[in-house]
């Protein structure tokens, strides 16, 4: 929809009557879609499918900025069967390119943004827009399977500010979620960044942050690439000053940490393939108050249980200790929390934990602050050794009753055989273990004096063995 005196009274009107209001610079109710002669230039379906775009905001939840933070986007699935659509290399110009279109059903075509002359546009790159209901459309190479990512500065009814970002991944971009933030003693922070799924070899994971309000097209903004494997990706901001209030977002793209860093900030807004920006707000962290923090960590097995001890300084704001369990050393789960002491000496804390026996856990402590940030220790590794089964028979040698000793052992049902020395069998039969650690025979009637031995089994455990003498 052009921007002049009839179209803005249509929208009054149509904000008056109950409709869909300007929510961006290109109007709402008219979407911009992507259309080109790998779909035959068709417009329909319009809004239920990847040739309409979505409108969204990075780093902000208000407003309608042209600086890259507002964008439409959408992803195309480019497959020789089973896409969106096939494979094509367009060159450009009239009837063999693509362009991003805007209007009323009447005339979808009514808002083109396209090139001057004819050209084709960079795939993993920041393409400018040059021209505006006016011009050629844009040649895309599209020939290599996979899938096409198409953000759209919200730049408005005119080709200035309008420029767009293109990345091609062989998977579905993935999603993201912040899932920690540790803040360091020396006022830096360790970033932990999840996907829903491994991202394609051309996507990364970045952190972008910055000491200002927000990320405006003029502020200033730094870029750190997230390490990491399958799912799970880390960034650590450098150490900041103390009293510095640092904000950040994480996003993926297919443009390199040298690439987007030497862009400008509009461009750094326009990469973002997939975000995280908590809703708009952005992640914030203050480096005026320190995190606690955990001097020791230790894990000890005694018997069945596990003992857990942690020392902590500095402890402000400090709302609980979460005590944090893993077996493979990726998932943890919540086993225990401990009330904080929030003194700002030395603090001694403790805890149980009853693991599966014959296992390999892993364990971690987590300070939780009163505003939800988090103090993560370091991971501990336990083998958590078998208990040792002892079966004894007291006393020994036996008279009239034989009087077992049972080891702790699984709830179920066991057999007894009684045995000579050289094997002969003399008794057997079965007992339910119900946690009742003693068992009590009477002497076969006709066992003779001399050295048997005893054999307890079960479906579920190891066999136990002891002898002893009848007199």
């Amino acid at each position: 929809m052009k921007k002049n005196l009839l179209n803005f009274c249509m929208l009054v009107l149509i904000q008056v009557a109950g409709f869909p209001s300007i929510a961006q610079n290109i109007f709402s109710g008219e979407p911009v879609q992507v259309v080109g002669s790998f779909n035959g230039y068709t417009t329909t379906p319009y809004g239920s499918d990847y040739r309409t775009t979505s409108f969204r905001r990075v780093s902000v939840n208000t407003g309608i900025p042209t600086d890259g933070r507002g964008q439409w986007a959408t992803t195309i699935n480019v497959q020789a069967t089973g896409g969106d659509v096939t494979p094509i290399n367009m060159a450009g110009g009239g009837g063999n390119g693509f362009l991003f279109i805007s209007g009323p059903i009447t005339n979808r075509f009514q808002n083109k943004w396209v090139f001057t002359g004819v050209g084709q546009a960079t795939i993993d790159a920041i393409n400018g827009i040059s021209a505006f209901n006016a011009g050629n459309d844009m040649g895309l190479n599209m020939s290599t399977a996979g899938y096409y990512s198409f953000i759209f500065n919200d730049c408005g009814y005119t080709q200035t500010n309008g420029s767009y970002y293109i990345a091609y991944t062989t998977a579905n971009p993935v999603n993201l979620s912040v899932f920690s933030q540790v803040i360091n003693p020396d006022r830096s922070a360790n970033i932990v960044v999840n996907t829903n799924v491994a991202p394609s070899a051309s996507e990364k994971i970045y952190i972008r942050y910055t000491l200002g309000l927000d990320f405006a097209g003029t502020g200033t903004s730094s870029i750190i690439e997230a390490t990491g494997t399958g799912t799970s990706y880390t960034a650590t901001i450098p150490s900041q000053s103390l009293g510095v209030v640092v904000r950040y977002y994480a996003f993926s793209s297919t443009r390199t940490l040298a690439q987007i860093s030497a862009g400008t900030e509009s461009d750094r807004s326009l990469v973002a393939l997939r975000y995280e920006d908590n809703g708009g707000a952005n992640y914030v962290y203050n480096t005026s108050v320190l995190p606690v923090k955990i001097t020791s960590f230790s894990a000890k097995q005694t018997g069945k249980s596990v003992a857990l001890q942690w020392n902590t300084e500095s402890e402000y704001n400090l709302h609980r200790y979460e005590l944090l369990r893993s077996f493979n050393g990726n998932d943890f789960d919540l086993i225990a929390t401990v009330s904080a002491k929030n003194s700002a000496g030395s603090n001694n804390y403790s805890a149980i934990d009853l693991p599966p026996t014959n296992s390999t856990v892993y364990y971690k402590i987590a300070g939780i602050e009163l505003d939800g940030r988090k103090t993560i220790s370091n991971t501990i590794r336990l083998n958590i050794a078998p208990l040792k089964q002892i079966l004894s028979i007291h006393p020994n040698p036996v008279k009239d009753f034989i009087h077992i000793n049972l080891p702790n052992m699984n709830t179920g049902k066991y057999y007894l055989t009684i045995l000579t020395a050289d094997g002969v069998k003399v008794t057997e039969q079965s007992f339910d273990f119900t946690g009742i650690n003693k068992l009590d025979l009477p002497v076969p009637v006709n066992a003779k004096p001399g050295l048997y031995i005893i054999q307890i089994k079960s479906s579920t455990q190891p066999v136990l063995k002891t002898s002893f003498i009848l007199q």
